[in-house]
């Protein structure tokens, strides 16, 4: 199953529950209706949420079992060889880097995977 059903069916059966608590209590008032209803959507949104949650925890799983390197490397001052990128993917921290920073980087590495497309290409 898909994760788009995974998240569709989270969301349709606590909102089908609380249509079919509210057609089982006809006499109900407005605020107790909407009180229900809300509720039955925001139970569903919740599953949605977990289902993409569960689903990032499994891609990050995925990737550090694929980016693990078989062993350690040393770290040195030297730029990472060609080809490779530089900036967080190689263990640079970015903590400290305001907005304006962060945007000057990823301008910067777009321009060196372009260029790199192009060597490729």
């Amino acid at each position: 199953m898909s994760l788009r059903e995974r998240v569709q069916r989270a969301i349709a059966s606590p909102v089908d529950d609380a249509e079919r608590l509210l057609a089982q209590t006809p006499h109900a008032g407005d605020h107790e209706r909407l009180t229900i209803l809300i509720e039955g959507w925001f139970r569903g949104l919740a599953g949605a949420l977990e289902e993409l949650a569960i689903e990032v925890d499994e891609l990050r799983r995925e990737r550090f079992e694929r980016d693990e390197p078989a062993s350690p490397e040393p770290h040195s001052g030297a730029p990472p060889p060609a080809g490779e990128p530089a900036g967080p993917a190689r263990g640079e921290d970015t903590t400290g880097l305001d907005e304006a920073a962060l945007a000057e980087r990823a301008r910067t590495a777009r321009k060196e995977t372009e260029a790199l497309r192009e060597d490729d290409g």
